[in-house]
């Protein structure tokens, strides 16, 4: 098992909480926790982590092909086939506050990001 990076999320749609005003009321904000699961050689998985690193948006990355989390690369070429998708990495997920996964996709998918993590409201 991994650890969970969560972070809040202004509901203005600002990238980070620096940018929001001072003492947000609990109100204002929405727990995200973000995972990018990798694997050493792709492009896509770097682009996908640089948006977030231009937006400020913390998050955890797993390498999935490294040695030691075959079960983790297993469990991720299933949720692919559930939902009948190619597993191309990066396999992103997006947990709520009560760590439920609100959205996961594969691949670099920057309309997503912008929904469920830039946007998030």
């Amino acid at each position: 098992m991994h650890n969970v990076l969560a972070f809040l999320v202004p509901k203005t749609g600002l990238a980070s909480i620096t940018d929001a005003s001072p003492n947000p009321s609990p109100k204002e904000l929405i727990l995200r926790a973000i995972t990018v699961h990798t694997t050493a050689s792709c492009q896509k998985c770097r682009i996908t982590k640089r948006k977030l690193d231009d937006a400020k948006i913390p998050y955890a990355t797993i390498n999935a092909s490294e040695k030691g989390n075959e079960l983790l690369a297993d469990a991720i070429r299933a949720r692919a086939d559930e939902l009948n998708s190619p597993a191309e990495m990066p396999y992103v997920t997006v947990y709520d506050e009560h760590n439920v996964l609100i959205a996961d996709w594969f691949s670099f998918r920057p309309d997503l990001i912008n929904e469920h993590i830039l946007e998030a409201n």
